[in-house]
């Protein structure tokens, strides 16, 4: 009779373990089962967002300058970077955007690691530099940049790509072709 206590009060233990486990990573049905990578996780992947960073461009071609400043701020830490784009820039069809506020997204295929520490992750591939470019149109702008890439463990690690798009303040058109250098300046919450 001893035994069938101790073996009740331990179920006890282990399903209120359980629940609060599963209420840590917000899965509310016992029965679905739980990711394989989910341990790898301090915030659960589910939570984590699929806009990476925040990113305002002004464009500094009324200087006489073919180049951008950028602000990013990081979506996940709050971590901010500033930034100049130097580059070849050609309105399409009339004088270039003024400036543009955009998100990004990292696409490239992140490893479990990179995804359990998607902060860092995110702020390794804003900073330093990258090449890219971007197009602005009637109130809308696309854009993309891609890290160097690496040797890691003596093998080639392919670099990072991101894909950005938003909203310019005016109806023009205009590209650029850039390489964009990026450092860590605060962190803002």
């Amino acid at each position: 009779m001893e035994t069938c206590k101790e073996l009740i009060i331990e179920a006890d233990k282990a399903r209120d373990i359980s629940k609060k486990a599963l209420d840590s990573f917000r899965v509310t049905n016992p029965a679905k089962p739980l990711p394989a990578f989910i341990n790898y996780y301090d915030i659960p992947w589910a939570n984590n967002p699929s806009i990476h960073y925040w990113v305002g461009y002004i464009d500094l071609s009324a200087f006489g300058l073919s180049a951008n400043a950028a602000i990013v701020v990081n979506n996940v830490t709050g971590d901010v970077f500033l930034g100049y784009s130097a580059g070849s820039s050609a309105p399409i069809s009339r004088p270039s955007v003024g400036s543009s506020l955009s998100f990004g997204s990292i696409i490239t295929e992140l490893s479990s690691i990179e995804k359990a520490n998607l902060g860092r992750t995110i702020n390794d591939t804003l900073a330093g530099s990258s090449p890219g470019g971007n197009v602005c149109g009637y109130f809308a702008c696309i854009g993309s940049n891609k890290t160097p890439d690496t040797i890691e463990n003596g093998k080639p690690k392919l670099g990072k790509v991101s894909f950005e798009f938003g909203t310019g303040t005016g109806v023009s058109t205009s590209g650029s072709l850039q390489h964009s250098d990026m450092v860590h300046i605060e962190k803002l919450f």
